[in-house]
């Protein structure tokens, strides 16, 4: 399906009328939809969770767009967790006040 024309067409299609065309892939680690995806002058965009995602495995996906010729135009941490940052809101409820 990936490979097929329609799904061109439908991009294109969907490029011409529409502001910004958003198109969601699998992990780039399991799979390699977003390397047959990825459109070589659109912006592609790698999300990462942040806490959740080693160093090593951001490497290794930005080193499998590379071998494909695919430019990475940024990075979405879109996954937080408070121990990423070591502390958190929760951490703070000792004081035993609420704001009202």
């Amino acid at each position: 399906l990936l490979l097929n024309k329609k799904r061109q067409e439908l991009i294109d299609y969907c490029s011409t009328n529409y502001d910004i065309v958003i198109v969601d892939t699998p992990p780039v680690l399991a799979v390699t939809d977003a390397c047959i995806i990825a459109q070589p002058d659109s912006i592609n965009l790698l999300t990462v969770g942040l806490g959740h995602n080693k160093l090593n495995e951001i490497d290794i996906a930005l080193k499998r767009f590379q071998q494909n010729k695919v430019n990475v135009s940024g990075i979405i941490c879109n996954y937080h967790s408070s121990r990423a940052r070591g502390y958190s809101y929760q951490s703070y409820n000792y004081y035993n006040y609420e704001y009202k």
